[in-house]
């Protein structure tokens, strides 16, 4: 089948689509936000939904709310100006979205995050019991960065890896980043269609890429990607200040952007978290006969192949999986803390029970519970 039927089937058939709209797209060339643009983007999501679609926003332009409400000429650069400013900007940004889909008779229901969020395993799966019943309501979830509390110890500061996890965690089928380019260049400053898979090749266009975003730009979105698209995803960069944007792609099906397919393998719903949202605790470094068992067989972890254990967890907390070359290969939440795991390493499973009785699970992590790295090469 051509590219362009692959990309229109896949980009139509989506019934659960995230859209990123970065602060490029959301504010004009003084920072301020792009009202105009705001009423655009809820006239195309009623669109979308009229046509079967539920979907969830991530924005940005807290920051350009505020400081357009406050008059300032320049960006604050004072960690606790932002914050402030963006405190008075989330507010007059949520109104904006809110009296833009009242006009269709939605709302706009508004959830701020941070990386603690999708980290702790039951936030994570409340923010989609939240998407679930504010859909219900008929609202469209827009979904934040808390700015306004966020340390850069506990924030992502890029939206576009928010919108990869929120995308995750509502098993969407799409996802769509709006940004202030076309989406992916080739060598000769063509607009690439169709992206079946990323590699090599296609990571080697950022050293030729020129653009508003910059080389740095367009390396975190390909990277946003690469997260979405191998957790079965099918992803889109294309233009957030194109007129009608979102109706021209997934309702008309016009080669707009450039789209990425999903792999074909889905991931369960915890398995998608250990692998992108949950932080790891600690790290259990294995030799190469464990290796092939996880790589090659699909086998739990067992103490035998573990040679060593670096940081300190408790049970139930989700660690990296290295070889002995110190390279990732996987992520698990572990049945034993790390103190146990000292004492359990090399040892023969028998050895579990004998230490810490006959109903102790056998395995250090059960491949339930562990996710390999999709690009690990050894």
């Amino acid at each position: 089948m051509p590219s362009t039927h692959i990309r229109e089937k896949l980009v139509k058939s989506a019934k659960k689509i995230v859209i990123k709209i970065g602060t490029q797209v959301l504010t004009d060339a003084d920072d301020r936000l792009d009202t105009g643009l705001i009423r655009s983007i809820a006239n195309q999501s009623h669109l979308l939904i009229e046509s079967g679609k539920e979907i969830v926003i991530v924005s940005s332009g807290a920051i350009g709310a505020g400081m357009g409400i406050l008059q300032m000429k320049t960006r604050p650069k004072r960690l606790a100006q932002l914050q402030a400013t963006a405190a008075i900007g989330q507010g007059a940004l949520i109104q904006l979205f809110e009296r833009a889909f009242a006009k269709h008779n939605l709302h706009a229901g508004q959830i701020l995050v941070t990386r603690a969020d999708f980290e702790d395993r039951r936030r994570y799966v409340n923010i989609e019991r939240t998407i679930s019943e504010l859909h219900k309501f008929s609202a469209v979830p827009v979904i934040n960065e808390n700015d306004t509390i966020a340390v850069d110890e506990i924030r992502y500061g890029d939206n576009d890896f928010i919108a990869t996890l929120v995308a995750n965690l509502w098993r969407a089928d799409l996802l769509v980043m709006l940004t202030a380019v076309e989406g992916l260049l080739d060598k000769e400053g063509r607009l690439i269609d169709f992206v079946e898979q990323i590699d090599n090749e296609t990571e080697s266009l950022l050293k030729a890429e020129k653009s508003k975003l910059g080389v740095g730009g367009m390396r975190s979105k390909l990277q946003a990607v690469r997260f979405a698209t191998q957790s079965g995803i099918d992803t889109v960069i294309a233009s957030g200040k194109k007129r009608n944007v979102l109706r021209d792609l997934i309702i008309s099906g016009k080669k707009v952007g450039t789209v990425f397919a999903g792999g074909s393998k889905k991931v369960a719903g915890k398995r998608r978290w250990i692998a992108s949202a949950a932080r790891a605790d600690g790290v259990i470094s294995i030799d190469e006969g464990a290796v092939r068992a996880i790589i090659s067989r699909g086998k739990s972890l067992l103490p035998g192949g573990i040679t060593d254990v670096k940081g300190k967890f408790d049970k139930g907390q989700v660690v990296i999986i290295t070889d002995m070359q110190g390279q990732e290969l996987a992520r698990g939440v572990t049945n034993y803390s790390s103190e146990q795991i000292k004492l359990l390493k090399g040892k023969r499973t028998e050895a579990i029970r004998k230490t810490f009785g006959k109903d102790s699970p056998e395995e250090i992590i059960h491949r339930d519970n562990l996710i390999v790295t999709l690009d690990y090469q050894k």
